[in-house]
């Protein structure tokens, strides 16, 4: 354990990111704020609007049971049993004042359990993060032992246990090492119903192929999207579908999306859940037996792997659902770039124009003219909908001893572009450090670790940044540069990576009383 002399609840925030990141965890809305020394969220956390990505400066927050991650919550040592004691020693684990929290990855779907002992948490689940504290008592809810601990002159502190990679385990072995459980208890199983590949000429298929025919005359461009993807490609989706680190398709995306998008086409058909899963998994095996292998060459995991995968993959496909996302991408532009090898000028052009927003404050009538002026169609109803719904729910914080910069975070952006368009946030942040490389833009560090801020490279640089990055190098803001552009010496609001909402606190320039450039309506052309 991290000695309690060098408590540093950042630290520990920073070492969960580093396990997380080792066994690929999405910690996109991964993280749930939690009121000032308790263990209770503010707002419904099952609604993914309500979570933030882990990499935030969040206060107390708790960390999401999400896709392949689960934990293990032991509340007596004592009475927990020997064998999973034993067999999950040596995974990542944090201390809670009255037990442990054992972290462990699954590409089984894994029941909820609750016993004396404590909890397999797993689905809709949470588990307080390293680095919280726990001083707010409410007649002993927060804490068994009110008065013993847990008080604001003694405050409990989840720490680091033992800083270990988190262990992968599967379904059969969790339920050996627990004596078993029930069946009935498991929310989501897909494993009652058989996802083997429909038969050529069936009945089951054709109705299936009818579906996805009415498909390709509705939604054109969504149905060639899919339709390479079931056939080993990765449709428009790009680097999105690509392992880090290497030109090679992730395969486990890969599925995982597919899946989810042909879920969506059956529902959005008129097939009842039960028949939109079913036909999910059995299409995807029709096709995906048909071309075994990926188009650059590697062998599909559906056809590799084994039925415990298949149902896992198809239930967390289901649960993480998004209808709304999902009806973007179904009214995607039959002119979509990203099908003629454009992706990566027009995720650029997606970044360039967010963040060109964020700064100048367009209104929603000049937000959708100027998109165009990347070739960018963006619907009217897509730009009120950034505006409406603030990404984050925190309270803005000053930065950096008052100061604050009006350029919009990297996260911020990431986070509309990904609203707006309909690919990951690890696309736009590849898309970005690709446009800082070529000098396009820049990155100011504000406070290590925890503000950026990203600006087209022909604005001043902040002059409170500790640094700035730009093409390769590093160097430091000069003096006597100004801080802001001037936008007639109105009030200024920040946009920081830590809690900001993506668009509402982003400052302003062109609203009544903010003053204009006379440049508003030119686009600063990346070079």
């Amino acid at each position: 354990m991290l000695s309690n002399s060098n408590y540093n609840p950042n630290e520990f925030k920073c070492i969960a990111l580093r396990r997380l990141n080792n066994v690929s965890v999405n910690i996109s809305n991964i993280a749930i704020p939690l009121k000032d020394g308790t263990k209770k969220c503010y707002i419904d956390f099952t609604d993914k609007t309500h979570r933030r990505d882990l990499e935030q400066n969040l206060g107390n927050y708790a960390v999401f049971a999400h896709g392949r991650l689960h934990f293990i919550d032991i509340d007596d040592k004592d009475k927990a049993p020997d064998k999973l004691l034993k067999n999950t020693q040596d995974t990542f684990s944090v201390s809670s004042p009255h037990g442990s929290h054992r972290w462990v990855v699954s590409d089984d779907v894994l029941p909820n359990v609750d016993e004396d002992w404590g909890e397999i948490r797993s689905q809709n689940q949470y588990v307080v993060g390293p680095g919280t504290e726990i001083h707010g008592i409410r007649e002993g809810k927060d804490c068994p032992n009110p008065g013993e601990c847990c008080s604001p002159e003694d405050p409990g502190i989840y720490r680091i246990q033992n800083d270990a990679p988190i262990q992968q385990i599967s379904k059969d072995d969790l339920e050996d090492w627990i004596g078993g459980f029930e069946k009935e208890t498991v929310e989501g199983y897909s494993d009652d119903i058989d996802i083997e590949s429909l038969s050529e000429g069936s009945e089951r298929l054709n109705a299936a192929q009818e579906i996805l025919s009415k498909l390709q005359s509705d939604h054109t461009a969504f149905f060639q999207d899919l339709h390479d993807r079931l056939n080993g490609g990765r449709g428009s989706m790009g680097h999105s579908l690509t392992k880090e680190g290497s030109n090679k398709i992730d395969r486990s995306r890969l599925d995982f999306v597919t899946l989810e998008h042909l879920y969506g086409v059956f529902k959005y058909y008129g097939e009842s859940h039960n028949e939109s899963r079913g036909l999910a998994g059995e299409v995807y095996s029709y096709y995906s037996n048909q071309t075994p292998f990926t188009k650059d060459g590697q062998k599909r995991k559906w056809v590799s792997r084994g039925k415990g995968y298949k149902h896992g993959m198809l239930d967390n496909a289901i649960r993480q659902f998004d209808q709304s996302l999902f009806n973007r991408l179904l009214n995607q532009r039959n002119n979509d770039k990203r099908k003629f090898n454009e992706y990566s000028e027009i995720t650029q052009n997606y970044v360039d124009f967010v963040m060109n927003w964020l700064i100048e404050d367009w209104d929603i009538d000049t937000a959708k003219d100027m998109a165009q002026v990347w070739n960018l169609e963006i619907d009217r109803g897509d730009l009120e909908a950034v505006c409406k719904t603030p990404m984050y729910q925190d309270t803005p914080r000053p930065l950096s001893e008052g100061k604050e910069t009006e350029y919009p975070s990297p996260h911020a952006i990431r986070k509309i572009c990904s609203e707006l368009d309909r690919n990951t946030e690890e696309t736009y942040r590849r898309a970005m450090k690709k446009m800082r490389k070529k000098g396009s833009i820049k990155l100011a560090c504000i406070k290590e670790g925890v503000d950026y801020r990203v600006y087209p490279a022909d604005l001043p640089d902040p002059i409170d940044a500790q640094h700035i990055r730009y093409k390769a190098e590093k160097y430091e803001p000069e003096d006597n540069q100004p801080m802001y552009v001037d936008r007639g010496g109105s009030e200024q609001h920040s946009l920081a990576d830590n809690n900001q909402p993506m668009y509402q606190d982003t400052p302003g320039g062109l609203s009544e009383g903010k003053g204009q450039r006379s440049d508003n309506n030119v686009k600063r052309v990346s070079i």
